[in-house]
């Protein structure tokens, strides 16, 4: 997997990283080094650039939160994903096929 986005901030590369990508594309590269980088994730290896490097500050709230989704069941995860959606209980429920 390899990143593309506009964000350029060294705490998104260094999450993509920390969530198993192969490398970050900014947005902004130029069309050699977007060449350059999907090659090399092509070939095995990978392709950061200088941001993925950096020590990053993480707040005790942001850990806490990390530490918290990671620790959620797939079904959890699920169900916090429809919350955060907007759906109600009861359409929950009908999607996951239990009972409210």
């Amino acid at each position: 997997v390899v990143m593309v986005s506009a964000q350029e901030e060294a705490d998104v590369v260094v999450r993509s990283k920390e969530f198993g990508a192969s490398g970050f594309i900014p947005k902004s590269s130029s069309m050699e080094a977007i060449q350059r980088a999907v090659r090399a994730v092509l070939e095995g290896d990978v392709s950061w650039p200088p941001q993925a490097f950096e020590e990053i500050n993480v707040s005790d709230e942001a850990k806490a939160a990390r530490d918290g989704l990671a620790s959620l069941t797939p079904q959890q995860f699920r169900v916090l994903t429809m919350v955060c959606e907007g759906l109600l209980n009861k359409q929950i429920a009908y999607e996951l096929s239990v009972s409210e």
